[in-house]
């Protein structure tokens, strides 16, 4: 099959039915973010992103298969800024600007658990036959094309982690 004037191969290509939180209809999305608290997700990737030197967290993303057949992918991210603060260095005011966002209005506990989850797309109708794993290769190259946050320093944990090879062996 001949390749398309202008299409890069090396680029992922659009799939179709896959759309953005603002472009599913309400009702459905209703649905999908009750089902956040759900324990029923599949880690797909997770890792650290980073935006500039000053600007960088933790995300997870997981996917589901909704009821309705859809695949339904969200984000969940915490503030690691906080992971190493303590009740000293708050009293003390050690703290960084990134660090005093993240606490404003709240207890250093509080802060240090509270986690920001939200369904970032969904594939509406995918083909019968889409496995996990393809719909979330798919829902992640289709959040960080839509400008999400792309994990910049994978865990060794998920779906879309490729396995580590061996030194020594070709």
């Amino acid at each position: 099959m001949a390749q398309q004037a202008g299409s890069d191969p090396a680029k992922p290509q659009p799939v179709s039915g896959i759309l953005p939180p603002e472009s599913i209809p309400p009702d459905l999305l209703g649905e999908f973010r009750n089902s956040l608290t759900l324990a029923e997700w599949t880690l797909a990737i997770e890792g650290e992103w980073y935006e500039d030197a000053y600007h960088g967290g933790s995300v997870s993303y997981l996917i589901r298969r909704h009821e309705s057949g859809a695949w339904v992918f969200k984000s969940s991210e915490r503030n690691t800024c906080l992971d190493d603060v303590t009740e000293e260095d708050v009293e003390d005011g050690r703290l960084s600007d990134d660090q005093l966002q993240a606490l404003w209005g709240t207890t250093l506990e509080k802060a240090q658990n509270r986690v920001y989850e939200r369904v970032v797309a969904a594939w509406i109708k995918p083909p019968d036959d889409a496995v996990m794993l393809a719909a979330a290769r798919a829902l992640y190259e289709f959040v960080v094309a839509s400008g999400g946050k792309r994990i910049d320093d994978r865990s060794d944990h998920g779906l879309l982690v490729e396995p580590k090879r061996r030194k020594g062996r070709r």
